[in-house]
């Protein structure tokens, strides 16, 4: 942890640097099979199932000989699984997921590979970062601290964007250090490429687009400004993201919290809370030392150090002007950088010592490395358990119910689309509708609610004018149901005869309710 590391030492050789990946890869898969991610339904996050179904609609669509028909197709897709964003989303997590699904298959394990690949490959890129400045061990054992942050484990399990887009942008910041070092005009391509796919894997990368410009600022390489190495790249991501950010323009707003967006003094306070709350009270200390440390040594910041810090501060001031919340999922990029920076502190700091205590802080580090790693090794909050899968196959496994129209339970609509999407994919003509569109009428966060039935007999009504062979339902108590659920409860206890009870599977401890399948059994007037 001293001064500039060769880069001729080993760990440069392709092999070596290929086990460190694989490394950081196994242990994201390990998490995934100790938290019981391959056999958990998309209900860890709301938006967990819209990205599913996304990425098998990109899926079927490159199977479905139709490729100049995307709209279309997407229109068809939805009138059978009404749950995703595609269009407000941008389409890069959709088209690498899809085209990965060609590879290994549609399902759940195959989804969460992507995440898992993603937050591994981020690893790779801190190990990288760090190697040069203070060796590959700190530059290992950085990327293993990163991957054992709890919210970071609890987003691998996931399928969710956030890992992907952390992954591209900081692959922007290595690639923006490469260029300061060596500018070319392959450089400069990649950095552009690199920073088209991190906005078009999600819109609050684009402050990366600006990181290879303001690192020369702040290095005091202006002469690079005139360089085609950087004067191209703005062009080169307008020509790749501007065709899709035109065309999608009347759905950027769909989706966003409503009314005012909060700019105040307490703001920042709070993004900063949120960022620091992600490392466990054991990382703070040394954390903390690590930055001041930094702080103290300007004259050995590097290209590594400007870099890490202004990609600190952009994805951090980004996020203060745009209508999100401090999650940890949208401080990936953040989190890591501070324990990249930090170990440059220690680096700076341990510079004039001896070997015997640069040594044994080397040592010091393994060691506590590991010991985070073991302590904080699947410390985060699991989600709710619901019996998606056993009902989904029922259904789909009886012949009598093929190709007919489903209304799911209002109260977890895409962990059930998302899983017909998946076990019913061989059946597409299977209709699910969503009885919160239909019964409901609400914004996308659920706020403005109004019920757009008001008795048993109405939605019997539109239900003879509408038929669903089958409604899922979930009989929760009557305190967690919303009133066009309580009136839906209702119309199934009032018409029996109507609405028959074919299947249904008995509450446990860890999910009371009981749940039911009724099948439509049309009366004769």
């Amino acid at each position: 942890m001293s001064g500039r590391h060769s880069e001729s030492s080993g760990w440069k050789r392709p092999l070596g640097e290929a086990a460190v990946g694989l490394v950081y890869f196994a242990f994201c898969l390990l998490l995934d099979t100790s938290a019981g991610a391959w056999r958990t339904p998309f209900v860890a996050y709301p938006d967990e199932p819209a990205h599913f179904v996304g990425s098998v609609m990109l899926h079927d669509w490159l199977l479905s000989g139709r490729p100049l028909q995307p709209v279309a197709f997407a229109w068809r897709y939805y009138e059978h699984y009404p749950f995703f964003a595609v269009g407000y989303w941008p389409p890069l997590f959709y088209v690498a997921a899809g085209i990965w699904f060609l590879l290994a298959g549609v399902g759940r394990w195959q989804a969460l590979i992507v995440p898992a690949a993603c937050a591994a490959g981020s690893a790779w890129l801190l190990f990288a970062l760090v190697r040069r400045r203070a060796g590959p061990v700190a530059g290992f054992c950085a990327g293993l601290l990163y991957l054992s942050l709890p919210d970071v484990q609890q987003t691998t399990t996931m399928v969710m964007v956030d890992h992907f887009t952390a992954f591209l942008s900081l692959l922007v910041l290595l690639l923006s250090v490469q260029l300061l070092r060596e500018p070319s005009l392959a450089g400069g391509i990649r950095c552009a490429l690199a920073c088209a796919a991190a906005v078009l894997s999600k819109y609050s990368a684009l402050y990366v687009c600006a990181l290879p410009f303001a690192l020369a600022l702040f290095s005091r390489r202006l002469d690079l400004w005139r360089k085609p190495a950087f004067w191209l790249q703005p062009a080169i991501v307008a020509a790749i993201v501007g065709p899709w950010a035109w065309w999608t323009a009347p759905l950027a707003a769909y989706g966003l919290p409503p009314g005012p967006h909060p700019l105040s003094p307490e703001r920042p306070l709070l993004f900063l809370g949120g960022l620091l709350h992600m490392f466990p009270e054991p990382l703070l200390a040394p954390l903390a030392i690590g930055l001041v440390a930094l702080l103290l040594f300007p004259s050995r910041w590097g290209g590594e150090e400007l870099g890490t810090g202004l990609v600190a501060a952009g994805s951090v001031a980004f996020l203060l002007i745009s209508p999100v919340g401090a999650e940890p999922r949208h401080l990936l990029v953040a989190a890591a950088a501070l324990l990249v920076l930090s170990v440059f502190g220690w680096t700076a700091l341990l510079s004039g010592t001896s070997d015997v205590a640069r040594r044994a802080a080397v040592a010091c580090l393994v060691a506590g490395t590991l010991a985070f790693s073991l302590v904080e090794w699947g410390r985060f909050p699991r989600p709710a358990q619901y019996p998606v899968e056993a009902i989904v196959k029922a259904v789909i496994g009886d012949p009598r119910w093929q190709g007919c129209r489903i209304m799911v339970p209002s109260n977890v609509e895409g962990p059930f689309i998302a899983e017909f999407a998946w076990l019913g994919s061989r059946n597409p003509a299977y209709q699910l509708v969503r009885p919160n569109k239909v019964f409901a009428s609400q914004g996308w966060f659920g706020n403005a609610y109004s019920s757009r039935v008001r008795s048993p007999e109405e939605m019997m009504a539109y239900l003879r004018r509408n038929p669903v062979c089958l409604i899922l339902w979930d009989g929760r108590p009557p305190t967690e149901l919303r009133p066009h659920e309580r009136v839906m409860d209702e119309m199934l206890r009032r018409y029996p005869a109507v609405w028959r009870p074919v299947f249904a599977l008995p509450g446990g401890p860890s999910e009371p309710s009981a749940w039911t399948v009724f099948e439509y059994a049309p009366q004769r007037r």
